[in-house]
């Protein structure tokens, strides 16, 4: 799992040990100063303990709220999605849904996305300058030449919180959109009222994680990996995280 990977051997994967370390003690906790501190602190963490084809990328705004945190892993020769990084994300899941290798008009497609002639050929000459789509002899025909390829292989989005869990596990589950699981990340010093809620955690399959001032990692839930309902925003991430590997930010060098 793409979580207890990326912070190694020093996680509790289990409520009931954790419970064994004392809940009683956590009011002694350090507390986080702010969540910047605390999502700063969980990417020193993830990079030196990732293997070089994970990473994450803080503030991942998916149209969908923005995530505090995102972890990915790319996919088996994911230089084949080359070309995501050109398009407008928004333009993305349109072109995935496009046939293949059979041509269509400008004004079909553009009927399909409820736009205007005019930016439906916005979108098709984007498609084009990437290298996915080409323009018929014909006039207003189009084929779709190459299919993209999604980049990654596992999408782990993260809220992240000081207290508020109520709030956080809200936003969290709007990630479920996207990402392959999405998680709660708590301030180890104020975990308590949302492990005696860890049913709703459950019912949503939303993770709960705490980190400590001192970089311990405790799991309290482990969401399951689905794969992510909404394609409009699935491919919308991977576009962002095809422009972050493109811009050699994702630090996946090895």
């Amino acid at each position: 799992m793409l979580f207890d990977a990326t912070f190694g051997q020093d996680v509790c994967t289990h409520v009931t040990k954790c419970k064994s370390e004392s809940l009683s003690s956590l009011h002694k906790t350090v507390r986080f100063e702010s969540e910047a501190a605390l999502v700063s602190t969980a990417m020193k963490m993830i990079i030196p303990k990732s293997i070089c084809d994970v990473t994450g990328i803080a503030e991942f705004d998916c149209n969908h709220g923005i995530a505090d945190l995102v972890l990915y892993k790319l996919r088996p020769r994911w230089e084949l999605a080359d070309g995501l990084q050109y398009l407008s994300p928004r333009w993305a899941a349109a072109l995935y849904a496009l046939p293949y290798r059979r041509g269509f008009t400008d004004e079909w497609f553009a009927e399909c996305n409820l736009v205007t002639r005019r930016r439906a050929l916005r979108a098709l000459n984007e498609y084009a300058n990437a290298g996915y789509c080409e323009q018929m002899k014909i006039k207003g025909r189009w084929i779709k030449v190459r299919q993209p390829q999604r980049i990654v292989s596992e999408i782990n989005a993260i809220e992240a919180k000081l207290r508020d869990w109520q709030r956080a596990l809200i936003q969290a589950a709007r990630y479920r959109a996207f990402a392959h699981r999405s998680w709660v990340l708590l301030d180890e010093a104020t975990i308590k009222p949302a492990i005696a809620r860890l049913d709703r955690f459950k019912d949503l399959n939303v993770g709960l994680v705490s980190l400590s001032t001192d970089g311990i990692i405790h799991h309290y839930y482990m969401p399951e990996k689905r794969t992510p309902p909404d394609a409009w925003r699935f491919w919308f991430a991977n576009v962002l995280i095809a422009r972050a590997v493109s811009q050699d930010i994702s630090g996946s060098t090895c």
